[in-house]
């Protein structure tokens, strides 16, 4: 089926059984993996389950004899791309099949990235946070330590020299204590 298109660029590495499937997909960078469930060395979604074990890194796409929805929906809940029954095959489905699983895992891959960044800066921004809070605590026990200082310091002037300002001069130092 693949063979018969100048859609896309599609170079093809077939494998006979599942362990030559796993040796090559751990040493080799696969865009995409096409899976028969029916393989010499194992059968049915096993053989799905324990080949997602090695390459979990891997878009795969599912392909069976078995046209079986539950089965289907099993594969792709558990991280499938696709799931094409044998019967229904054809060029056309198979590399729409190919194309999207290939986007939907670099969107994927994108998406990841960009959670990646955005936990970075969250951390950023609760370090920063951190900072703030630590220079708000100086510095509001530096504001209260100054209002005091200011307070007794016109308790002071009250005390030594109330007596000798004017009306301008004890309302001034009245304010001066109601506010500090």
């Amino acid at each position: 089926y693949l063979e018969a298109t100048d859609e896309v660029n599609i170079k093809i590495d077939i494998s006979d059984t599942l362990e030559d499937a796993l040796s090559k997909v751990v040493k080799m960078n696969y865009d995409v993996v096409l899976l028969d469930l029916n393989l010499p060395d194992c059968q049915g979604l096993e053989t799905y389950t324990r080949f997602r074990l090695h390459a979990t890194h891997v878009p795969t796409i599912v392909l069976s004899c078995l046209d079986n929805l539950e089965l289907a929906r099993v594969a792709v809940r558990d991280g499938a791309q696709d799931y094409v029954p044998k019967d229904k095959l054809d060029s056309e489905l198979l590399i729409r099949s190919i194309c999207y699983a290939y986007e939907r895992s670099m969107l994927k891959a994108a998406l990841l990235n960009f959670s990646r960044q955005l936990e970075s800066r969250v951390e950023s921004l609760n370090s920063a946070n951190v900072q703030l809070q630590r220079f708000n605590t100086i510095l509001a026990k530096y504001f209260l330590s100054s209002v005091e200082a200011i307070h007794l310091f016109a308790k002071q002037l009250e005390g030594l020299y109330a007596p000798q300002f004017d009306q301008v001069g004890r309302m001034l130092l009245e304010n001066v204590l109601t506010s500090s």
